[in-house]
């Protein structure tokens, strides 16, 4: 006989919380039936599970992540209450999918990296560009996060304020020539060549090659597009500068990375680049690896990206933890496609967009086709990106010059609960290219949610600000 959905439920929350702190939540039935687990008359239910229909019901039953996500999707179930309670129960439904998980590596063995590559930034990217333009900041139409100054601050001047920390980071003026990996639909292009830089910008996106040609024909500006993969690409003399917004978690190839950009940079050239970080690379759920981060991608692992680091010819200078921008930045995002459903629905379908409890979000059809989320998993309204850890602020005194690599994994300086809201903050400072203190102090090593990295090709008198995003110095 086949066990009911609350047995199922149960004993699972038996299981799960017999070392956890129990969370009490109810599950509602179609007929209207509640079954609660772990609520009493002091812990009442911080959320409800509701049963839609009969899709919703198997779902359930399954205790499967992927079956439960898809059919909250699609309306098969619904979420009252503390939707964040409910996030951080993600453990509690099983996520066994090893046909899936082969499916992450198959087409790269068939097609190679970079036809795979082409096919899941397409999945990604290739969609109409109205659509993104829906939730994005209407001043520059930036696709990573700003840097706030306070919680309430407009997005447009929060991403004005990144793009300025970017271009004085990398150092560049008038005539000088910088190469975006990555460029989304112009928002670092468009501030850097309206102040005289001569910007060439790399995409593997056909609709983002359009949207720039057309965009900066239009206007006029000093900007070059390339439809490329930027690790086949070449030029034929080296740039001033290199900015990556949000693009290394497509180049999970970190030593293939960085000797591409010890390639495209001259000596004593900079990089500025900003990344989703996570602990471990792979250690994603299905459905995050099917519909938000498909194909070869994957967040970055800032201790793993440090070692390489460490072995090429560039320098850390600063790692800014960027979580409360990345939050507040999507949150802006989530309240814009909102606050367009109606518009949106019409235009691209109405198999989505469901409101999320207690935040506004805007995810559905476009999370399935493997855009970011509204709000990360792991999101809260009032603590930001998984902030629960120690913010860093890094500063790795090293040399590249020596015969043994600069330790990078014990930073000079660790300062705690800075999260990277912005204000009152020194986004100028980071790396530099001294020999290594021998006294600095060990310290507590902690992977922020969403650093920024500084990284640098280096001489000796090279110094690369990063503000949520990093530089780097050649050795020359």
């Amino acid at each position: 006989m086949r066990r009911t959905l609350a047995d199922v439920v149960g004993r699972r929350y038996e299981d799960y919380f017999r070392d956890r702190t129990p969370v009490p939540f109810e599950i509602v039935g179609t007929d209207g039936t509640t079954h609660g687990f772990g609520v009493t008359e002091a812990l009442p239910p911080r959320f409800s599970l509701v049963v839609r229909d009969d899709v919703g019901h198997r779902a359930l039953h399954s205790l499967d992540q992927l079956q439960v996500v898809l059919a909250y999707l699609a309306g098969h179930i619904d979420v009252e209450g503390d939707l964040f309670a409910a996030l951080t129960m993600r453990r509690f439904f099983s996520d066994v999918h090893p046909i899936a998980f082969l499916g992450r590596w198959l087409p790269a063995v068939l097609h190679g990296r970079y036809g795979h590559d082409q096919r899941s930034i397409s999945r990604h990217y290739d969609e109409d560009s109205d659509f993104f333009l829906t939730f994005l900041d209407t001043r520059h139409r930036c696709y990573t996060q700003g840097v706030f100054e306070r919680d309430d601050e407009a997005l447009e001047d929060a991403v004005t304020r990144k793009l300025d920390l970017a271009l004085k980071a990398i150092g560049v003026g008038p005539g000088d020539r910088v190469l975006e990996v990555g460029g989304g639909w112009g928002a670092f292009a468009e501030y850097a060549a309206r102040r005289g830089v001569s910007v060439t910008t790399v995409t593997l996106a056909a609709e983002s090659e359009r949207f720039l040609t057309d965009f900066f024909a239009r206007e006029g500006l000093p900007v070059t597009v390339v439809r490329e993969h930027f690790l086949r690409y070449r030029a034929a003399e080296p740039f001033d500068a290199i900015v990556n917004m949000g693009v290394t978690e497509h180049l999970p190839d970190y030593r293939a990375t960085l000797r591409a950009y010890a390639r495209l940079l001259r000596p004593g050239g900079r990089i500025y680049l900003d990344a989703l970080a996570m602990r471990r690379k792979q250690h994603l759920s299905t459905f995050f690896k099917q519909y938000i981060y498909p194909g070869n991608s994957a967040p970055l692992v800032l201790h793993s990206y440090l070692r390489q680091v460490a072995r090429s010819p560039f320098e850390l200078l600063d790692v800014e933890d960027d979580r409360h921008n990345y939050f507040l930045t999507c949150r802006a995002w989530a309240q814009r496609l909102d606050a367009r459903r109606e518009e949106i629905v019409a235009r691209w379908g109405g198999a989505a967009l469901p409101p999320l409890p207690d935040l506004p979000l805007g995810i559905g059809r476009r999370l399935r086709h493997g855009s970011r989320p509204g709000v990360p998993v792991g999101a809260h309204p009032h603590r930001g990106l998984n902030d629960h850890g120690r913010g860093i602020r890094q500063s790795s005194r090293c040399s590249t010059s020596g015969r043994s690599p600069c330790n990078l994994s014990r930073p000079q300086a660790v300062l705690p609960g800075e999260r990277g809201r912005g204000a009152g903050r020194d986004h100028t400072g980071g790396l530099r290219r001294v020999r290594r203190d021998p006294l600095a102090p060990a310290a507590a090593y902690r992977v922020p949610a969403h650093p920024g990295l500084g990284v640098g090709r280096g001489s000796a008198a090279d110094r690369l600000g990063a503000g949520v995003g990093g530089v780097a110095a050649y050795r020359g």
